[in-house]
């Protein structure tokens, strides 16, 4: 992780650049994704993120148009959000 943007207040995220390795149906690519990390009362960090991927990017084939009227993309976004605290 890479600060960006320290928090402009409490409770309030400190936003990180964050890059690292991603893998999806065997295959390995490296990403980078935007990741703010908030503090939380009781001792707890969240952590969460989103980012643009393809399922090309993949070796994952998009599926096929469904009809005349629901279109696909191969466009997908992986979003996380992860909560960490101390444990008692």
């Amino acid at each position: 992780l890479t600060l960006k943007e320290p928090a402009k207040a409490a409770g309030e995220p400190y936003v990180f650049e964050s890059k690292g390795q991603l893998a999806v149906a065997g295959v390995t690519n490296d990403i980078t994704m935007p990741v703010n990390v908030t503090v939380l009362e009781e001792n707890k960090v969240k952590f969460s993120g989103t980012t643009d991927l393809k399922m090309t990017d993949f070796n994952i084939q998009p599926p096929a148009p469904l009809g005349m009227f629901i279109k696909t993309e191969h466009d997908v976004k992986i979003t996380i959000e992860w909560v960490a605290a101390e444990r008692k």
